[in-house]
């Protein structure tokens, strides 16, 4: 698999470089839309607060955990998602 268009390690240093933290938080604006946590047997690995707490250092906005035949690493996810200041969906 070759690099992809238009990505550069160079390009995004200097993004960072030249922009504030509340501009690169603007350009960031992400959400996972399709991620499940350990409460999915045998398709998640992590914990909602880790997945949370991950997305939370990546600046992105929101994040949904879609747990497979199961709502209960929600409640997790919603305290998580409090403290950190990201939207759940």
């Amino acid at each position: 698999m070759g690099p992809i268009a238009g990505y550069s390690r160079k390009k995004k240093a200097a993004f960072y470089m030249a922009t504030s933290p509340d501009e690169r938080s603007l350009k960031n604006a992400f959400a996972e839309l399709h991620c499940r946590s350990n409460f999915s047997f045998l398709a998640g690995a992590s914990h909602p607060e880790e997945i949370v707490s991950q997305a939370h250092a990546l600046d992105y906005q929101a994040i949904a955990i879609t747990d497979e035949c199961s709502v209960a690493g929600i409640v997790k996810a919603h305290v998580a998602a409090k403290t950190e200041g990201i939207h759940l969906i």
